[in-house]
């Protein structure tokens, strides 16, 4: 039996330059996202992290907003993912996805503090989050918004969403 990915035939294929741009950002969003969990805020773990993030999306936003939509296991630009994601890809969007984010939107890239309330709010457990309103409530707290998160609809755990926007 093979370790390699399952290839998704549902899901319409990424092009080489989406397919970049997801893995690229999954990533780095993963990355920060560990760091942000693991250290305290002023560790050069954390700085480094995020200088990242910022780079990345500041790169991947560089002709306009980008939208990714939010599977357990995928990410999608325009409906399209790629046919076998990269673990980080795949963890990303199962990270997203238990946080009940349905879609994120990057219309710029904040400067790293801007990032830390979003990263702060994926290291939250699950029932935290639910606990406190969900995800649209707790980012409608915050400050940020050089990118919005869409919940998912608790019923349909598929990557649809639902109209709040976080």
């Amino acid at each position: 039996m093979s370790s390699q990915p399952e290839v998704k035939k549902d899901i319409p294929p990424l092009d080489e330059e989406g397919v970049s741009k997801v893995t690229d950002f999954a990533r780095a969003c993963k990355a920060a996202a560990r760091a942000v969990t693991l250290y305290p805020s002023t560790h050069p773990a954390i700085r480094a992290s995020l200088s990242r993030l910022v780079d990345t999306v500041a790169r991947i936003t560089a002709q306009g907003p980008v939208t990714f939509g939010v599977l357990p296991d995928n990410l999608l630009i325009g409906g399209n993912g790629s046919q076998k994601p990269d673990q980080s890809v795949r963890e990303t969007g199962a990270l997203l996805h238990d946080h009940m984010i349905g879609m994120l939107t990057l219309h710029e890239s904040p400067n790293p503090e801007g990032w830390l309330p979003f990263l702060h709010l994926l290291a939250m457990p699950i029932d935290e989050v639910r606990a406190n309103g969900g995800v649209s409530r707790l980012w409608a707290r915050s400050t940020t918004r050089t990118f919005s998160a869409t919940a998912a609809r608790a019923s349909n755990r598929s990557g649809a969403t639902s109209s709040a926007r976080a």
